[in-house]
């Protein structure tokens, strides 16, 4: 169970992501894990923690990706506790620019060649933008996360608007809201 888990390991607080969730880094001298917490009204959205280990199930004999250690929820949030996946998070290797490219790229069409007919994740744009509708309807769209730099919005809402009026037209492919990690 989770509190076992917790236990017997150092709770390291990793902000890097730029989700809703809370990830905590869990480390003792054999490995790292990391705890992902979702607040509940969360669930029916891309950021349900839930719905992350079922996207892993189903990638798991595609690409190399956590393995699930531990899921459950209480009334109020869900918790995912994952192994972490060996190796370099791209944003942390020091190569040249051209090299970084490349690493990148071939990231980017590895996640892209993975067939999106069985997949049962929908992400499209209608689908994202109902979970923003969502998001600012119940006061969760923090407009320093949604406005960042110079743009022509000056809240979330003329945001939503204006990518209900201007919907580009989409090719389906597998992806990931952040390459870099």
């Amino acid at each position: 169970c989770i509190e076992d888990i917790l236990r017997s390991r150092n709770v390291i607080i990793d902000d890097f992501g730029e989700s809703p969730t809370c990830v905590y880094r869990l480390q003792n001298d054999e490995e790292s894990l990391y705890l992902k917490v979702v607040q509940k009204g969360f669930e029916s959205t891309t950021y349900s923690v839930e719905r992350e280990k079922s996207v892993i199930a189903w990638l798991s004999n595609q690409l190399r990706v956590p393995e699930i250690v531990e899921f459950s929820e209480t009334e109020k949030h869900q918790f995912l506790v994952m192994k972490s996946v060996s190796g370099d998070r791209l944003c942390d290797i020091e190569v040249p620019e051209s090299q970084f490219v490349s690493y990148f790229s071939d990231a980017v069409k590895k996640v892209q060649s993975i067939p999106v007919r069985s997949c049962r994740f929908n992400s499209d744009f209608d689908i994202r933008l109902s979970e923003l509708k969502f998001l600012i309807e119940s006061d969760l769209a923090a407009r320093e996360d949604l406005l960042e730099g110079d743009v022509p919005f000056d809240n979330p809402r003329e945001l939503y608007d204006h990518l209900m009026d201007t919907k580009p037209s989409e090719h389906l492919v597998f992806s990931h809201g952040d390459m870099s990690d």
